[in-house]
């Protein structure tokens, strides 16, 4: 047995840095996920929707300056409440919380939100291009996305009608890829949606894809 700040028992079993770890790991969660803020990402780990790891993923590979990361960080982690009783100055119906202005205000639905997705679509369309040697980009700096893009290894195309045998109403997906020598097509639709909000928005993109 090992006390310090976790306490652990092991019957027949050897002691080891990853028990240490786990349990750890464990009391960590279970502190974060007693507090009303901080519990927001960390309560959805059991979601198959969302993964913590590729939340984050963007600390890696992003190539914004050292000052937004820091916000961004406090604004994901922890979420911002700029008061109780504050309001949404867009649509003065809702808390001013981030998941409302991110996300759900009505307000900003016809130009931020169309906004974001462009950007998303954006940064999407050059992963796929250093993917399939398209070319080879870091940055996505003045990045114009080009509907048709075509060679050896694939297809790509953005908010293109696809020709399909039989009629299909909603057939102009956010981003086509016609992988060639996995002989496999794969559709991407991009939504700017809420944690919460996530299975609806997901029902919603299959729903269109299939009318």
């Amino acid at each position: 047995m090992i006390q310090t700040d976790y306490i652990l028992v092991f019957e027949l079993e050897e002691v080891n840095k990853k028990s240490v770890e786990d349990a750890q790991l464990a009391k960590l969660y279970n502190e974060i996920e007693k507090r009303k803020l901080h519990s927001k990402l960390y309560n959805a780990r059991g979601n198959e929707l969302v993964s913590v790891n590729d939340s984050y993923r963007w600390l890696k590979k992003g190539n914004i300056r050292l000052h937004d990361e820091t916000v961004f960080c406090y604004i994901q982690d922890r979420n911002v409440f700029w008061g109780a009783d504050g309001l949404c100055q867009r649509c003065n119906k809702s808390g001013k919380a981030v998941d409302h202005i991110a996300t759900r205000c009505e307000k900003m639905l016809g130009h931020d939100y169309n906004r974001r997705h462009t950007e998303v679509a954006r940064c999407l369309h050059i992963l796929l291009l250093n993917r399939y040697k398209f070319k080879s980009l870091k940055r996505i700096g003045s990045h114009s996305v080009q509907e048709i893009l075509d060679n050896e290894y694939a297809e790509i195309r953005v908010d293109t009608r696809i020709k399909t045998a039989i009629k299909i109403r909603n057939n102009r997906p956010d981003i086509f890829i016609l992988d060639k020598k996995k002989n496999k097509i794969t559709l991407i639709e991009v939504g700017i949606t809420s944690q919460d909000s996530l299975q609806i928005s997901k029902l919603k993109n299959l729903g269109s894809m299939t009318c």
